[in-house]
């Protein structure tokens, strides 16, 4: 076993049953039979997700959130906009994503010397896009929230890192941090793409917490080496200032090139440098983690590659991962001046080139 590393997994994430939808249990089918054919599973350390309770929730969502989806889920299910759908087992799997969080948090902080140093939660549904009392794009309870704070109220972490590399903007995430300086919030994502208004340059925090939403909005079509140049100028600067004490990372692997619902040209060795910036970033801090949370990804020939060469990256795994749909795309001049953007935008919070 390679204890650096440690996989939240259950068949119990299956259960979140949404047919045809993007989002689907196939997306863990596919990712189980890679781990199993390459051997990771017996190589890598396991952990069991547990239930994630109330309190737990009540962190970041407002009671009236709570009931919404555990009176629709107790009702047989539906949809709670074009995009979510919530199915009998929809409540209790969302609790265990959640929980699997949890799980991997008190693993990774309180597991004594034979503690992972890392975690991927490989469960569904996301959650980044839920807000305080919004469920939306295929999200019910935001679980990278909810460990954010599980870390602080449990461990007494002061500054933590959420991380969020989807193609989507993580509005929920945002939403539920914007007035906080204790959780740093940066996104990298396609702009413009769905949600429409969130993730623009200027969207920076309020309050206590302006300063600490930090927005790449990356044209499309950007691949590894725009998203390479974005972690050198802004990602890092702003992590090594911040000196997170847990980084977080919501790991969406559909800004990849093939995937079928975003237009962006990340390839396999793109995700396994976004890996490496989180495992180093957290290593410069003396910080615990990363923690990974999967999110998007829904090119099912894809996603479990992408999860192997992040994996690969998080623990030198020696790996011989080849991505068929790899392509060299320069940094474009769209994203060399919105990089200037958000460096002039940041310039009174932070110190950046």
């Amino acid at each position: 076993m390679t204890a650096s590393i440690a996989l939240v997994t259950s068949r119990e994430y299956q259960r979140h049953n949404t047919g045809s939808h993007p989002e689907n249990a196939g997306r863990l089918q596919a990712i189980d039979r890679y781990l199993n054919e390459t051997g990771l599973s017996a190589r890598l350390g396991a952990i069991e997700p547990r239930r994630a309770s109330d309190d737990d929730l009540l962190a970041v969502h407002r009671p009236e959130h709570l009931e919404r989806i555990r009176r629709l889920a107790a009702q047989g299910g539906g949809m709670i906009d074009a995009d979510t759908i919530v199915s009998p087992a929809s409540d209790e799997v969302a609790r265990l994503a959640a929980g699997g969080a949890l799980a991997a948090l008190d693993a990774v902080i309180a597991g004594g010397e034979q503690a992972p140093r890392s975690a991927f939660v490989l469960g569904r549904p996301p959650g980044h896009h839920a807000m305080t009392d919004v469920a939306m794009g295929f999200c019910l309870y935001n679980s990278v929230a909810i460990a954010a704070r599980y870390a602080q109220k449990q461990y007494g972490l002061r500054r933590i890192l959420v991380l969020d590399w989807d193609v989507h903007h993580g509005n929920g995430t945002q939403q539920i941090f914007y007035h906080d300086p204790s959780v740093l919030f940066i996104s990298l994502h396609q702009y413009p793409l769905w949600p429409p208004g969130w993730g623009t340059v200027d969207q920076l925090g309020m309050d206590d917490g302006r300063g600490f939403s930090v927005n790449i909005p990356l044209p499309p079509g950007e691949g590894d080496a725009g998203y390479s140049l974005a972690c050198e100028r802004l990602v890092r600067p702003i992590v090594e200032q911040f000196r997170p004490e847990l980084v977080l990372v919501s790991a969406g692997q559909d800004g990849h090139v093939a995937d079928p619902i975003s237009d962006m040209s990340l390839t396999a060795a793109g995700f396994a440098m976004l890996a490496r910036t989180a495992r180093d970033l957290a290593a410069g801090a003396r910080a615990y983690g990363p923690v990974l949370l999967l999110e998007g990804g829904y090119n099912p020939n894809t996603l479990p590659f992408l999860v192997g060469s992040i994996l690969d990256a998080l623990g030198d795994l020696g790996l011989s991962i080849s991505d068929p749909y790899a392509r060299l795309v320069p940094v474009s001049d769209g994203a060399r001046r919105r990089l200037d953007a958000v460096v002039e935008a940041l310039g009174p919070w932070w110190t950046l080139s």
